[in-house]
């Protein structure tokens, strides 16, 4: 239900100004999260993840943000949720019932059992939370870090949370991290999930990570 309240929201947001502000939503998507296009392999979650950042977070050019546009009483309610929305960094942690921990700050959540064929124990994913109809969802747009990268992630957590980084900085470049493994498929995610990539914003570049790399293999 939630997926199709954001559908129909986004599809009337967009209607009413051409996409204009979608658009420039997605240049600063783009820019703190990385660039994608047709040709990755996860475009559409990347799409709902942008829906994502542009329903929860993005405030436009005349300084409202999206959902205080809505003008359909039936989306009121997801509407106003998504002012609200809190986003995390999240490892389901059990199955019945359905829990989540926040990795970055710390906190755990109970969330609906209808979700369960969404997430599976051990899942590792960007993604927000908001109340609708008195019950905790997950917006559409989750994003999940593969299990592969989960070592090296746990690893790195530590080190991040005392930089003093905002949160959706962390993410954002967590997220670029995990571009980055998506482009450079011969390099282990132990090499990308670093600490000195985190601010880097250029998701085509991973020099860092090939001499880290090199030097390890010269090791063996």
């Amino acid at each position: 239900m939630l997926d199709a309240a954001f559908d129909a929201l986004t599809q009337q947001l967009t209607d009413a100004d051409g996409g204009a502000d979608l658009d420039r939503a997605r240049e600063a998507f783009c820019a703190r999260t990385g660039d994608f296009g047709l040709e990755d392999a996860f475009y559409e979650a990347r799409t709902r993840a942008l829906f994502d950042f542009w329903l929860c977070d993005w405030v436009g050019a005349d300084g409202t943000r999206p959902p205080t546009r809505n003008r359909d009483p039936a989306l009121a309610e997801v509407a106003a949720a998504c002012l609200h929305a809190e986003r995390g960094l999240f490892r389901v942690v059990d199955a019945v019932p359905l829990q989540v921990e926040e990795l970055v700050f710390g906190a755990r959540v109970r969330l609906p059992s209808g979700l369960s064929e969404r997430f599976r124990p051990g899942d590792v994913f960007d993604g927000r939370l908001l109340i609708v109809s008195g019950s905790i969802q997950v917006t559409p747009g989750a994003l999940f870090h593969p299990p592969e990268a989960h070592e090296a992630l746990d690893a790195l957590l530590p080190d991040v949370r005392g930089l003093g980084l905002g949160r959706g900085e962390i993410l954002d470049g967590l997220l670029r991290m995990r571009m980055r493994l998506h482009r450079f498929t011969s390099i282990r995610p132990r090499h990308l999930y670093r600490l000195d990539a985190l601010l880097e914003p250029d998701i085509n570049s991973a020099g860092w990570a090939k001499k880290a790399q090199s030097f390890s293999t010269s090791e063996r």
